[in-house]
């Protein structure tokens, strides 16, 4: 018990008294959701893009191809 008491998540662990009776399988949920939620914050800050970033880039690019297509010295064939 003392065990899984000492990994509790802090939220719940800062709501307890003595002689509060516990959920052992809420807790352990409870502090999964919380390890997981950090872990994708992490993985969202290291490899994602905001909508913001896609949209610039797929602007930039849109803008460079109109360019190159526009210098073409001969049309494209079909």
């Amino acid at each position: 018990m003392v065990r899984w008491l000492s990994k509790l998540s802090s939220q719940v662990f800062d709501r307890l008294q003595m002689g509060d009776l516990i959920n052992l399988r809420q807790a352990r949920k409870s502090r999964k959701r919380a390890e997981d939620s950090n872990k994708s914050e992490a993985n969202r800050l290291k490899h994602g893009r905001t909508k913001a970033d896609k949209r610039l880039a797929a602007l930039t690019k849109q803008r460079q191809d109109s360019i190159v297509d526009g210098a073409r010295l001969e049309p494209e064939e079909d």
